[in-house]
């Protein structure tokens, strides 16, 4: 299998993290960003993009690499928890035209509404009421911008 760049992104609960951990191999590189990268000085989209252009570097060299959230995530975590995400639509948008011109793999991942709840539970964290509509945003967006997103449903997961 040859080195690749994967973007996983989706709401609370939704398996990404458990995803990267069983797709990935000894020698890729994880990257997990997170609620504080809003903190972070100067563009957010620069930052997400220059991740991006590091992740393909590493890729030419035969290294893949797992990003666990990135503009997606402040694009929706942003606009329902602050009320003003540090990367806008539109460049969230350009954003995904730069990974589908660069061959990076962009996976949504969704969860019934329940299964979600159960694992952010599960793992001693608070499900608070927005969170369905974290789901919501990020399906809706799934599903308009399919051309650039692949989507996996880890609601089977859950139940074996």
């Amino acid at each position: 299998m040859s080195a690749q760049v994967y973007v996983v992104e989706g709401a609370d609960g939704t398996g990404k993290s458990t995803f990267i951990q069983r797709m990935a191999r000894p020698g890729d590189r994880l990257i997990h960003n997170n609620a504080s990268d809003h903190l972070l000085p100067g563009s957010l989209a620069r930052h997400y993009r220059a991740q991006l252009l590091d992740a393909l570097d590493f890729r030419d060299r035969g290294i893949s690499t797992y990003i666990d959230r990135s503009f997606l995530s402040e694009v929706v975590y942003g606009r329902l928890y602050r009320g003003n995400p540090r990367v806008s639509l539109l460049q969230a948008h350009s954003l995904e035209r730069f990974a589908a011109r660069h061959g990076i793999v962009l996976l949504g991942m969704t969860a019934d509404l329940s299964v979600r709840r159960d694992r952010i539970r599960e793992r001693g964290e608070e499900w608070d009421r927005k969170q369905p509509f974290v789901g919501a945003f990020y399906s809706q967006h799934f599903g308009e911008r399919a051309r650039y997103w692949a989507t996996a449903d880890s609601t089977p997961a859950h139940e074996s």
